[in-house]
C-alpha cells in the first residue's frame, strides 16, 4: 500500500520499513464499529484511530469495546466564511519573484525539480486541467494522483482556483518563459477544505491528506492553509494542540 517511490525516500534517510504509523488501521475493526457508528468520515494509519459520527447512547457501548483505546470530542460549529494571461504588473511580479530566488543559477544547472514529488494540499485547483501555463504537465504525465478529500473523488478540478494559482508558482509556465523552478517535478493534488465552514473536519481531511501523501511517496508537501477558528497561538503549535500539530 506504499508507493515504491515512499519506499525509496525511507531508504534514503534510512527510516524504517517497519515502522508500526504506516500500518494501517485494522480492517476488522473499521468493519466491527460501522454496526455502532452513524458515519466513518476518516482513517489515520498515524493516529491508529477514526474519525466518526456516533450517536451519543453508543458512546459507552463504543468506548468499552476491546480494541478502543480512547474517544475524543471533536467540536464541530460552522462559520460562513483563469490563468491564460498575465498583465504587464504581473509579469513584472514574476520577474521580481524569480529572482528573489536566484531562479537563474535554477536553470543554468539545469535544476527543473525532475525526480521530485511534490503534493499540493489546498481548497481547490479549479481549471488546472485546462490551464495553458499548466498543460505540459498533464502532457506529460505528471500529474500522478488527485484526491478530493470532501467528496470522496478524483475530482479536485472543483471550488476555487487557489490551488491553480499555487500549482502556477511552482511549475508554471506563460508562453515557455518559466513561472516556477520545477516544471518537471511530478505532483500530487489533493482538496481538504470545505471552504464555506472552518471546523475540525477540515483537519481531520488535512490529516489524511498528508498520510495520503506520504504512501504515495511525497518528498515536498506546500500546503498555504491555515486553521484559526478555535484561536490557535503561536503557543499551541506544541505538538499537543490542534490535530494538525500532532500530525
Amino acid at each position: 500500500y506504499l508507493d515504491q517511490k515512499a519506499i525509496d525516500r525511507r531508504l534514503k534517510i534510512n527510516y524504517s520499513l517497519n515502522d508500526f504509523t504506516d500500518l494501517p488501521v485494522n480492517k476488522d475493526y473499521v468493519k466491527d464499529l460501522n454496526q455502532y457508528v452513524i458515519e466513518i468520515t476518516g482513517k489515520s494509519r498515524w493516529f491508529n484511530a477514526i474519525a466518526c459520527f456516533i450517536d451519543y447512547d453508543q458512546l459507552s457501548t463504543i468506548e468499552d469495546l476491546p480494541y478502543v483505546k480512547e474517544i475524543q470530542k471533536m467540536h464541530y460549529h460552522q462559520v460562513l466564511t483563469s490563468y491564460d494571461s498575465i498583465s504587464i504588473g504581473e509579469k513584472n511580479l514574476l520577474k521580481g519573484q524569480l529572482e528573489s530566488l536566484e531562479g537563474d543559477l535554477f536553470t543554468q544547472k539545469d535544476i527543473t525539480g525532475k525526480g521530485v514529488r511534490i503534493c499540493v494540499i489546498d481548497g481547490g485547483f479549479k481549471k488546472a486541467n485546462i490551464s495553458k501555463s499548466l498543460e505540459h504537465l498533464y502532457t506529460n504525465n505528471q500529474i500522478i494522483k488527485t484526491w478530493n478529500f470532501n467528496g470522496n473523488n478524483s475530482n479536485v478540478y472543483t471550488s476555487i482556483s487557489h490551488g491553480t494559482t499555487v500549482l502556477s508558482c511552482i511549475a508554471g509556465k506563460h508562453n515557455n518563459k518559466l513561472m516556477g523552478l520545477a516544471q518537471d517535478a511530478e505532483f500530487l493534488l489533493a482538496k481538504t477544505e470545505k471552504l464555506m465552514v472552518e471546523n475540525k473536519s477540515e483537519e481531520e481531511d488535512w490529516l489524511m491528506a498528508v498520510e495520503w501523501a506520504d504512501a504515495n511517496g511525497a518528498d515536498i508537501i506546500n500546503s498555504s492553509l491555515g486553521y484559526t477558528s478555535d484561536g490557535y497561538f503561536k503557543e499551541q503549535m506544541d505538538g499537543k494542540t490542534s490535530i494538525i500539530a500532532k500530525a
